[in-house]
């Protein structure tokens, strides 16, 4: 074989081996690409919850302290009637 069918072979061999480094470096970066995209996502999910969440904890907290309102008032009538009670009662006895 001439030298020329050498050189051309080997050629031809290389950009072959070019071609397949090519691909191959190309699905690395496309690993890489979806690899980042999946992270932000998650991230983004993750952001997302913990916003959900502080929203959800302050909205029960404003429930729970309307709810403390609401049954620190029914015990002051409580009391106001006990307070009632009491006084009758201590007139019913003198």
């Amino acid at each position: 074989m001439s030298l020329n069918c050498f050189s051309s072979r080997a050629a031809v061999e290389a950009e072959s081996e070019l071609e397949e480094a090519s691909k191959l470096v190309e699905r690395a970066f496309n690993r890489i690409q979806k690899s980042d995209s999946k992270r932000e996502r998650v991230q983004q999910a993750i952001k997302d919850t913990r916003v959900g969440k502080k929203q959800e904890m302050e909205s029960h907290l404003q429930w729970l302290m309307q709810q403390k309102s609401r049954l620190e008032r029914e015990l002051s009538v409580v009391d106001k009637q006990l307070e009632e009670k009491r006084m009758r009662l201590k007139e019913r006895t003198v």
